[in-house]
């Protein structure tokens, strides 16, 4: 017995409004799933940071992640991390911007590369030290989340 193929019949004239709502909810969908990845990851971190919340800052990293940064020990661990977070917030301000430039996702893992911009007060009436960093991290996905687990940086001081 033969099948016969199903006709074919042109697609159904939509509205724009429905064009558009379907516009809209695949753009949310894939926004979704950007804020979901690797990359929302450094962002919380970024944003934790800028907070001085050492909580969430230490959230955003695996149970023995490593930070590598020039001229210290490496850091090991996440109490090491939060307290190197703790000794940061408690020595003056900081704010930081990173900008994402590389992103390669392979299954549970994923290695991120960018800039990331900081600047350091001591105190609010003194200068700031601002650096650039030229940042690499590897993140794993653990139980669905993403999580860093090694970060490095390599560093450069600009002009206060």
């Amino acid at each position: 017995m033969t099948r016969q193929p199903s006709p074919v019949h042109p697609p159904a004239q939509i509205s724009t409004q429905q064009r558009a709502t379907r516009y809209a909810l695949a753009l949310a969908s894939m926004l979704a799933a950007c804020q979901a990845g690797p990359e929302r990851v450094l962002l919380d971190w970024t944003a934790a940071m800028n907070r001085a919340d050492a909580d969430a800052a230490i959230a955003c990293h695996a149970d023995r992640a490593v930070w590598l940064r020039p001229e210290t020990a490496p850091v090991e661990g996440k109490d090491a991390i939060a307290q190197q977070c703790r000794n940061l917030f408690a020595s003056g301000t900081c704010t930081m911007q990173w900008t994402l430039e590389e992103v390669q996702v392979d299954g549970d893992r994923a290695l991120l590369r960018g800039r990331l911009d900081s600047a350091l007060a001591a105190s609010p009436g003194n200068s700031a030290v601002h650096r650039q960093e030229r940042l690499s991290a590897v993140l794993r996905r653990e139980n669905n989340r993403w999580r860093i687990v090694r970060s490095e940086e390599h560093t450069s001081e600009l002009q206060s």
